[in-house]
């Protein structure tokens, strides 16, 4: 689901809402710099005073000594150090559903058109999702012959405008085909 962070994508597999169409596969979009996204939300939803609904994050919350009443910088400084654990929680959770409903998980990284490349998250991301058993496809390089805002939707906006969409679409579909066989593809 376009917009959603990675706590909300936990929310949605563990709810029926993905897995009561029955689905074969269930493809996790990875992004550049998703564990800055990530922060901010969380960081959002202390802020705001949202309950926590899982034992694990209500349980980070407390070990962090984050607090609804504190400035948005403290909560990020005392979360920061524990984004990493969010994330392989989180891609834990999306496994296990998955591998109980018997539907291939597979991440893909597709790296966003304005942000920053970094390597070093790039490889803890992946690393956490070969450990959780998902199926990695990497986009990493769809981007380095062209000029990023020829396929963005504005200044503004740096989404993928159409000539982006069709980009990503055609090197996926050849990631795919590239490995049908190990995603047991027909």
């Amino acid at each position: 689901m376009g917009g959603y962070h990675l706590i909300q994508h936990v929310e949605q597999v563990n709810g029926n809402l993905v897995f009561q169409y029955q689905p074969d596969g269930l493809i996790y979009f990875a992004h550049t710099e998703d564990k800055r996204r990530l922060l901010r939300f969380v960081t959002d939803l202390i802020q705001n005073g949202t309950q926590l609904k899982y034992p694990f994050l209500i349980q980070l919350k407390k070990l962090s000594g984050a607090k609804q009443s504190m400035s948005r910088v403290e909560i990020e400084q005392r979360l920061k150090p524990h984004i990493g654990k969010i994330v392989k929680w989180s891609y834990a959770q999306i496994a296990k559903q998955a591998s109980l409903n018997k539907t291939k998980h597979i991440w893909i990284f597709l790296p966003a058109t304005a942000d920053q490349f970094n390597i070093e998250e790039f490889n803890e991301l992946k690393s956490y999702a070969m450990q959780y058993g998902f199926y990695v496809i990497d986009l990493v390089g769809i981007y380095d012959d062209i000029d990023v805002k020829t396929i963005q939707l504005s200044d503004w906006d740096s989404h993928p405008n159409e000539k982006g969409h069709q980009l990503i679409a055609n090197k996926l579909f050849d990631e795919i085909i590239k490995h049908k066989k190990e995603l047991k593809l027909n």
